[in-house]
């Protein structure tokens, strides 16, 4: 019995001892240290491989995977931001606490597409902001990281440039990327805003808000869209009924 329990026992250390040379721990440290929902991430699948199986531990990890990068779409990273000092670079304020602010001034950049999974959270964090800040008379929208603006990015953007138009905000788009300054022309958002309200940086923005150089336009209501058939236009053919 003894020498039963004895091998049993060196059994059991020989299974430990290759388990622990098999499992990484330095990985789970690392995640930890660097990124806590991929650490947690890894410890849900780790406990629902063990519970329940390798295929339901996958499947789980993928699914919440995929509802984390629903979240992440939908409330992309955003921030309001100040100059570096002795440059003209513009970073969070949040990480740059000696970053130099305008008075009056609101630099929001927004670090994704602006499509119809995020409008929701742009209007909502954009209202907030303002509310937060009752004083600001300019807001330099931060472009840089729009990708791309779909057709309710457009109706936002409308609607934004129209409630900042009556508050008497002047609104300024920077490094807005050239396929989306081609869409955004298209739209008649170049048109609303006014031309020179695109500026190729933020500190040209800023600088040209503090000269003065940029004037409160009111908005129009979307236009409609002309529409063509072999070289016909549907406008055209409206006013050849009439």
């Amino acid at each position: 019995r003894k020498q039963c329990q004895q091998y049993s026992f060196q059994c059991c250390r020989r299974i430990n001892l290759s388990l622990s040379c098999q499992i990484d721990t330095e990985e789970p440290r690392r995640l930890f240290r660097i990124n806590k929902v991929d650490f947690c991430l890894l410890v849900l699948t780790f406990v629902g491989t063990t519970v329940f199986g390798v295929q339901a531990g996958v499947a789980i990890a993928v699914g919440v995977s995929v509802v984390l990068i629903l979240y992440e779409s939908s409330h992309p990273r955003n921030a309001v931001c100040g100059r570096l000092p002795n440059t003209v670079v513009y970073e969070d304020l949040r990480y740059h606490k000696t970053a130099i602010t305008v008075p009056g001034v609101m630099v929001f950049r927004w670090e994704a597409p602006l499509y119809f999974i995020n409008i929701g959270y742009f209007r909502d964090r954009l209202k907030k902001l303002l509310r937060r800040n009752p004083n600001v008379q300019a807001l330099v929208l931060d472009a840089a990281g729009w990708t791309n603006v779909d057709s309710t990015g457009v109706k936002l953007l409308r609607e934004v440039l129209r409630e900042q138009s009556e508050r008497q905000v002047v609104v300024a788009f920077a490094e807005v990327r050239a396929h989306v300054m081609h869409l955004l022309r298209v739209a008649g958002i170049e048109s609303a805003v006014g031309a020179d309200h695109f500026l190729p940086g933020v500190h040209e923005a800023v600088k040209a808000i503090q000269a003065g150089a940029l004037k409160i336009l009111p908005v129009p209501d979307e236009p409609p869209v002309s529409w063509s058939c072999g070289g016909v236009y549907s406008n055209q053919y409206s006013q050849m009924k009439s």
